[in-house]
């Protein structure tokens, strides 16, 4: 094995961390858990690099609060609107 699979595997399975740290907060379901992982299968590696982006942005919600709404990513759906 040389040492670019060994670099993509490891990239694989930090990716595969994140989206099992959004699952179990709840951010994610099971299903796009394999529907992202599927994409990064497909994806070329600047591709990768904005879809993790886009997870560690869901990820750090929580802890950012105050993030105007137009920034949810595609797996989050907005709140009710008040009347």
């Amino acid at each position: 094995m040389s040492a670019i699979d060994t670099d993509k595997h490891a990239e694989l399975r930090a990716f595969l961390g994140l989206l099992s740290e959004l699952q179990s907060k709840g951010k994610i379901t099971g299903e796009q858990f394999r529907e992202y992982r599927e994409l990064w299968i497909k994806q070329q590696p600047n591709d990768r690099d904005v879809t993790v982006w886009g997870l560690k942005k869901l990820l750090n919600v929580e802890r950012n609060p105050e993030l105007p709404r137009n920034q949810l990513t595609k797996t989050q759906k907005p709140g009710r609107q008040k009347l």
